[in-house]
């Protein structure tokens, strides 16, 4: 049995800071969580692979802003969690598996084109475009619509949407 870690990003300079989110997340191992400056932009791209982690916002009801992309493949059995982020686009790709829930967000845009990736999007607004294989959209304002695809490796009842406000339209299209 092991602890998570708790991982800070902001320029303090201080043990388990780090400068860069993507910093962090090299430092960190599976089960950790990042604690993200409230204050500031982070300009880079992030990349998750192979781990689950707890990334949030380290002043409540507060946001981290970034300028770029979080590029997220967990694994399977692996579980990433987004609370807090403003601004940023987030993306996974084909062959990503895992789950990845992103809470309380203000987001430029979504792409999750893998079935076997399990994205949970909740209370958020997502401002341009959104496209989900698999997962559960609840609670949200979609400005520039909903794109649903249900993925090949995502079986049965897999997409839930529920109560959001979606402008732009909503496109579904599945083969499966």
């Amino acid at each position: 049995f092991t602890m998570a870690a708790d991982l800070y990003v902001n320029g303090s300079g201080n043990v388990n800071t780090y400068t860069t989110i993507q910093a962090a997340v090299n430092a960190a191992t599976s089960g950790d969580n990042i604690y993200v400056a409230t204050v500031g932009t982070y300009s880079e791209n992030i990349t998750i692979n192979s781990k689950s982690l707890f990334i949030i916002a380290a002043s409540a009801n507060q946001t981290f802003t970034i300028s770029g992309n979080f590029t997220l493949n967990p694994g399977s059995g692996n579980e990433v969690t987004i609370i807090g982020m403003y601004n940023g686009n987030i993306s996974t790709s084909s062959s990503s598996s895992g789950t990845v829930n992103i809470i309380s967000s203000f987001i430029s845009s979504i792409s999750n084109t893998s079935g076997n990736l399990k994205m949970n999007v909740y209370d958020c607004e997502v401002t341009n475009s959104f496209s989900i294989a698999n997962g559960n959209v609840k609670g949200c304002s979609l400005l520039g619509g909903l794109n649903v695809s249900n993925g090949s490796g995502a079986s049965g009842d897999t997409i839930r949407i529920m109560g959001n406000h979606i402008e732009n339209g909503l496109t579904w299209v599945s083969s499966y």
